[in-house]
């Protein structure tokens, strides 16, 4: 069986970007509220959780009401994950920061903490726009980071040309 941590660290840097905003898309699917100040919580029955969290759901084919505990954070995201086999929870919260900071508009951010875990870095020579996504507006200024994902397949389909 394939691990989180197999999948991410296979995948495109674009395909980690559209995970995020697919994430963010399907939050109500995945059974997930967005509350970008945590890496996850649950009360009662519903779970909050930010972008990195949606994107983690989304890589995994998870739902967030699945999850049989009450707090789940970089800190502890083994007990929030155990049902899941997931082989590296330190994996797991270092990329968790690296969607962080993209979500914060950081590309800088998220290819320090890509190269600590060796996944895909993103591409820095972009012009666009890479707004702060909050509680508020994220839905507003996804397609910054749609376009952001159109720039990167391109960049690959001009790689693999070569």
């Amino acid at each position: 069986m394939t691990t989180l941590k197999q999948k991410i660290q296979s995948m495109k840097c674009s395909e980690i970007v559209k995970s995020m905003i697919d994430g963010l898309k399907n939050v109500t699917e995945k059974g997930l509220h967005v509350d970008m100040s945590t890496f996850g919580r649950k009360a009662g029955n519903i779970c909050f959780g930010c972008a990195a969290t949606a994107c983690v759901l989304e890589i995994g084919d998870l739902n967030a009401k699945d999850l049989e505990i009450e707090f789940f954070s970089s800190d502890n995201l083994q007990l929030a994950f155990e049902t899941f086999s997931f082989e590296d929870f330190e994996f797991i919260s270092v990329f968790e920061m690296a969607i962080n900071g993209l979500r914060m508009g950081s590309i800088e951010i998220y290819n320090k903490y890509a190269k600590e875990i060796e996944i895909s870095t993103l591409n820095e020579n972009y012009a666009g726009e890479l707004p702060y996504l909050s509680n508020f507006d994220y839905e507003e200024n996804l397609y910054c980071y749609e376009d952001y994902y159109e720039f990167l397949l391109m960049q690959e389909k001009l790689a693999n040309q070569d």
